[in-house]
């Protein structure tokens, strides 16, 4: 297929010989001072909905999680405090740096396995790159959400240049209603609005124009595990966000786990943008359990080399 005006296509490597996955992405340098995007005055979309066109770090990472360890571009430790271990190399504190390893491999392994083979209900999915790295490299079974311009002019369209076939016959059991396979397992995409979620609003109604036959509540769908991927960063969205996960968990999520993974932003004197520990608070603040399972040293655009990109686990309480 041909890249249209305005888009860029951006592919990654998913290791282990299983190919790679292509999506479309808004190509921002060739927007000029006339530029206006099309969207705007979409219901529900905002400068947050806009970033959906792009592709953004966290991304990549969630795909190197389910490499084989040998062929993974990023070097994962756990916490803050293991971060400043491997800062100071292999002679501090020996033997705790040899119980921490293992640690380290156990803890990606987990997210692989949280992930793998299983169905996943994504939130902010953008331009649908870690949803069809799931299915294609980890045989995922994904339902793919975003506000509705993003779903139709980006995502879908994604989705749907990765299709090899409908989401029927074996294993139709696994497949969420649309879904279309992509490698081992199938990604299907519905609009989701969180702020209309949070505000109690009927958001079963916000039907794709791109599928106006697709009618189905996102958040009842059964699934083992919801994913936020590089979703959540300006402040005012967080509650939106976390009643959104609430609602999966209360509705669908039977597994009661989410997995968050973004790079951090913003700074401690910031009111505008959030942190990722600004997120996991507020998930503690309504009483689920959180934890930092690892965290790398970011590599796009950081000659600082001060990045990094977390990856979180929020639970049910037990």
């Amino acid at each position: 297929m041909g890249v249209p005006e305005g888009f860029l296509e951006v592919s990654l490597g998913l290791g282990g010989g299983r190919g790679t996955v292509s999506v479309l992405t808004r190509d921002e340098d060739a927007k000029d001072d006339d530029w206006t995007d099309p969207n705007f005055f979409e219901p529900g979309y905002s400068v947050a909905g806009s970033t959906g066109f792009r592709v953004w770090e966290g991304t990549r990472v969630a795909a190197d999680l389910l490499r084989p360890a040998s062929e993974r571009t990023y070097a994962y430790v756990l916490g803050a405090r293991g971060w400043e271990k491997h800062e100071a190399g292999a002679d501090a504190d020996a033997d705790e740096d040899a119980d921490a390893d293992v640690d380290v491999d156990g803890a990606v392994e987990g997210v692989r396995v949280a992930l793998e083979g299983k169905r996943v209900l994504e939130l902010g999915s953008g331009t649908g790159l870690a949803a069809l790295a799931l299915a294609k490299a980890g045989g995922a079974h994904v339902l793919a959400t975003d506000l509705r311009a993003v779903v139709d002019d980006v995502l879908w369209v994604n989705v749907d240049r990765a299709a090899e076939g409908e989401g029927e016959g074996e294993g139709e059991g696994f497949f969420f209603p649309g879904g279309v396979r992509v490698g081992e397992g199938s990604v299907a995409c519905y609009p989701l609005d969180w702020v209309s979620v949070e505000s109690g609003e009927d958001w079963c109604r916000v039907t794709s124009l791109a599928r106006p036959q697709l009618a189905l509540d996102p958040l009842g769908c059964a699934c083992d595990v919801v994913l936020g991927v590089e979703c959540v960063w300006l402040a005012e969205l967080v509650p939106s966000f976390v009643a959104t996960v609430e609602a999966a968990f209360g509705r669908g999520a039977r597994g009661g786990q989410a997995l968050l993974i973004g790079r951090e932003r913003a700074t401690e004197a910031s009111t505008v943008f959030c942190s990722m520990g600004d997120v996991a608070a507020a998930f503690r603040a309504r009483g689920l359990d959180v934890q930092e399972v690892v965290k790398t040293k970011a590599q796009d655009n950081d000659p600082s080399g001060e990045g990094f990109v977390s990856v979180y686990r929020v639970r049910l309480p037990s």
